[in-house]
């Protein structure tokens, strides 16, 4: 067991003015509590500004100073490119990633980093009572359900954002864009040591939710795109799908000629959708180029 004596946090904000200043409050208390125990500790908080538009970038930089540092980006780059770009400026050998919408509460690291201090690689929070809508949790949990069946693991919490890694691994992920849900699985497939933690979370209290219903299907191909990565079967999907919208052209123009009306529009209907699909196929593997050779 070793002491951790120094953490760099890593904390994305997108339209959050709400919740900075309570969130930092809280991580001073907690930076507090371990620089009466520690001697020697040190820490440092980086903020990502990720194209905010509701003031936040003018708060954060009214918090920068000595230990606290600001990354601003002009535009909305998404949560993924921002702890990559976090993670790339930590200077100490641990490394804490949170939310900045206030749920998570920056006490619960205590729980985490005690783990951690048992040489676990990455150490995560996940939510024993989520504090969301309805709505929410059942996708949450049919998704958490869905990975852990595809990539046969027990991780209960995919998407946690409270997570204590080392910077040595942080600093090797490529994540595109939404690939953070899947930090876990990647210390998993590297061989690397990992423990959940079950942790308090809060109700939002200001602020709208970056949650989006639409969010489900991309998530979903991430899903798939990244299991056929492991998996080496990626181009078999990719022939596969060009197999399925040939058909299903195919099958358009004879129910046309045929004059099947309902029949018409369902295949039309399909074949609108494996276009969008095929499109969103093939951008994602143009970010993959990369990211593949990190994960298989």
């Amino acid at each position: 067991m070793s002491k951790i004596s120094n953490l760099s946090f890593v904390i994305p904000v997108y339209n959050e003015k709400d919740n900075i200043i309570d969130l930092h409050k809280d991580l001073l208390a907690l930076v507090s509590y371990y620089d009466q125990q520690l001697s020697d500790f040190k820490y440092e908080i980086i903020y990502i500004n990720d194209g905010s538009t509701d003031g936040s970038l003018e708060i954060l930089q009214n918090l920068v100073g000595n230990e606290v540092k600001l990354v601003n980006f002009t535009n909305n780059r998404g949560k993924s490119y921002a702890l990559q770009k976090g993670f790339s400026l930590a200077q100490y050998e641990t490394v804490i990633m949170m939310d900045s919408d206030g749920q998570d509460i920056p006490n619960e690291l205590k729980k985490l980093i005690a783990e951690k201090e048992n040489d676990f690689d990455l150490v995560s929070g996940y939510k024993k009572k989520r504090k969301d809508s309805i709505i929410k949790v059942i996708t949450s949990r049919m998704s958490n359900a869905f990975m852990s069946l595809l990539f046969k693991t027990d991780i209960k919490d995919f998407n946690s954002g409270l997570k204590v890694l080392d910077r040595s691994f942080a600093q090797t992920l490529i994540l595109p864009e939404g690939f953070h849900r899947f930090i876990a699985f990647f210390a998993l497939n590297a061989g690397l040591t990992y423990k959940e933690v079950a942790v308090e979370h809060r109700p939002r209290i200001h602020g709208k939710s970056k949650y989006s219903y639409f969010k489900i299907f991309p998530s979903s191909l991430d899903m798939l795109l990244l299991f056929f990565t492991i998996k080496r079967y990626d181009l078999l999907a990719i022939a596969l799908l060009f197999v399925n919208s040939v058909l299903a052209f195919l099958a358009l123009i004879l129910s046309r000629l045929a004059n099947f009306g309902v029949l018409n529009i369902y295949l039309g209907f399909m074949v609108l959708l494996n276009a969008v699909i095929s499109a969103a196929l093939f951008k994602k593997i143009r970010e993959y180029k990369n990211f593949a050779k990190s994960v298989i």
